[in-house]
């Protein structure tokens, strides 16, 4: 098993955890901020979807981007056009469904639908699927 495929397995197991939810679950999430190098922040306040991804990788010895923004993740590893599980996705949002980027781990790719695992989908860590239209680039951690 690969380090990234060990990162993702780890992801899955913070399933469910939830901004919205009680103290502990939050406290989680806010942790994911600390393991991202931004302890100053408050997840009240940014968005964590790469917060998520760079504490998941942090945890797992994997390299990390350093930045809270989503598109930071358009420099990590190297592009690929050919997505596997595990992989990161980044997205670009349009501004009629909220503007900025996005970014998760992907699950399954299919012509109509990108499934993602990812931090702050609907406020928690969960799956969910994307419109592929909206796929800036997928990305691969070298070997």
């Amino acid at each position: 098993m690969t380090q990234i495929e060990t990162a993702f397995l780890y992801a899955l197991t913070l399933y469910g955890t939830s901004a919205d939810a009680d103290q502990e679950q939050h406290a989680k999430i806010n942790d994911f901020l600390i393991d991202a190098g931004f302890p100053q922040e408050d997840i009240d306040n940014p968005p964590w979807c790469a917060a998520f991804l760079n504490a998941v990788l942090h945890r797992s010895g994997l390299p990390v981007t350093n930045s809270l923004a989503a598109e930071s993740f358009l420099q990590w590893g190297e592009p690929t056009t050919i997505p596997m599980l595990g992989d990161v996705v980044v997205f670009q949002w349009t501004k009629n469904i909220g503007g900025g980027h996005h970014v998760g781990f992907v699950c399954a790719v299919y012509p109509t639908i990108v499934y993602v695992l990812g931090g702050n989908e609907d406020g928690m860590v969960e799956i969910k699927g994307y419109d592929p239209k909206y796929v800036m680039q997928y990305r691969r951690l070298e070997k």
